[in-house]
């Protein structure tokens, strides 16, 4: 199987939801030793369409040794009927932001 992520995305799962509905996604998480230009955090978007988004959490920060609970709120449009939740890296926030170059042996 190959999946085909934009290179900031981790994981991604899909839900069904309910259109012009305002819903809250909780979740918890912690983190050791995380080495990144990019924190993670959890982003929601529409399903269909270009994939609007409607919302997300605040980023998952280096060194929470316990669990934390992270919560992002969110509205559906009349129109929307499924929703991504995905895992994706903040924009890299050094200068010059780290690259990993990949080849074939």
């Amino acid at each position: 199987m190959s999946v085909n992520l934009p290179l900031d995305q981790m994981t991604t799962e899909e839900t069904i939801v309910e259109p012009s509905t305002r819903y809250r996604v909780s979740f918890a998480a912690k983190t050791k030793e995380i080495v990144t230009g990019g924190l993670p955090m959890v982003i929601v978007t529409a399903a269909t369409g270009e994939g609007k988004r409607l919302g997300h959490a605040t980023p998952v920060q280096q060194n929470v040794n316990d669990w934390q609970v992270f919560s992002c709120d969110f509205s559906t449009g009349p129109s929307t009927h499924a929703v991504t939740f995905s895992l994706q890296r903040e924009s890299c926030t050094t200068s010059p932001c780290p690259n990993l170059w990949l080849s074939g042996a």
